[in-house]
Formats: C-alpha cells, structure tokens, sequence
C-alpha cells in the first residue's frame, strides 16, 4: 500500500470478494467461484489487484462475472463497470457463448466421440483458440472432466 493509498482511502471500501483482498485470483477462489473453464490465476480483475472494492461496485456487478477479466481492455472496463446497457448485453452474450462453447467441446466427446487431441485439433485449426489460455489438449481434458463431474 503507497502513502496515497493511506491518505486516500475510502472508508466505504471493503475487502474484494473474488480474490479475498489478496489481489490475485488463486486456483482455489477460482473453485470456489466455479470459474474453472472461464479464469486463470492472476491479478484479480474485480478489484484490479486492489484487494479492496466499493460497495457500490459489490450491488453493481457480480463478483462471479465471467466478462470482467483481466483481458478486458481499461475502456471497456470502465464503461462495464459504469453499468452501461449495451456493455452489460456484450457481457451478457459473452458469457453464453463461454456456455456454449464449454458444451460444444462436451458434445463432441460425448455425443460425437471425438478424442481430445482430436477436439483441441478441431479448435486450432479453425481458430477457437481465442478463449484458451495455454495448451488447448489441457483445456479439453478439463472441459470432459468438470462437465462429467457435473452429470
């Protein structure tokens, strides 16, 4: 904490409820949030690293909220988190396209009974990848894995 940060905290402020005022989002908020196929560890993208967060941002927007991550680009975050309505409708998309695409990898292990080399091959050849933070082969087993757990 700087000087500044002393001398101008808001007393309103309270202890962020993604990252548990730590700052960073571990594999264990992650967990406990649900967030598996949706996050990685790093700085927490609700409170910016802060560990703390106004009470206004805590009725504003959930601390679960898919959209708000750390790949937010500073403009977009700002008018998402000034509650515009448009952005709350991307957000809004967003998040079920995640859905959508979590399920997709499912079906087609379950339903189609395609490999997961063969489904993360699929998702690099047509540039699916975009939402993957790392190797894609590790992110399909994950998918099968937690939507099995889930049945």
């Amino acid at each position: 904490m700087s000087i500044f940060d002393k001398f101008f905290k808001n007393k309103n402020d309270t202890k962020c409820p993604r990252c548990l005022g730590k700052g960073n989002v571990d594999l264990n908020d992650i967990e406990r949030l649900n967030k598996q196929l949706f996050w990685g560890p790093g700085k927490c993208a609700y409170c910016n690293g802060k560990g703390k967060v106004s009470s206004e941002m805590l009725s504003a927007i959930s601390e679960d909220e898919v959209y708000l991550t750390t790949d937010l680009p500073k403009k977009e975050r700002e008018v998402f988190l000034k509650n515009n309505p448009t952005s709350k409708i991307v957000a809004k998309d967003y998040a079920q396209n995640l859905e959508l695409f979590v399920d997709e990898i499912y079906k087609l292990h379950s339903e189609n009974k395609l490999t997961e080399k063969q489904i993360a091959e699929y998702i690099d050849s047509e540039k699916l990848d975009y939402i993957i933070k790392g190797d894609t082969i590790d992110y399909v087993k994950k998918v099968i894995k937690i939507k099995k757990s889930e049945i």
